[in-house]
């Protein structure tokens, strides 16, 4: 459960746009000294083509499916 929230989080983050996107990885740089790290990873995900993307649907988050359980 708890992968389902943090995807909500990012979810939800992402769609407060840019800046706290931004302030959010700044932030998480610092206090981990793994700004340089956060910046090479931006690097290798923004050379993947956004057509490259487009065709492997990977713009989007797989939607998320919650099963019952029966007792």
């Amino acid at each position: 459960m708890n992968d389902i929230r943090f995807r909500m989080k990012v979810k939800r983050l992402h769609e407060q746009g840019p800046r706290p996107l931004f302030q959010f990885l700044e932030e998480l740089g610092i206090e981990r000294m793994a700004r340089h790290a956060i910046d090479a990873k931006l690097d290798r995900y923004l050379a993947i083509p956004n057509e490259a993307l487009d065709v492997a649907g990977g713009r989007d988050m797989a939607p998320i499916l919650l099963h019952g359980v029966r007792r």
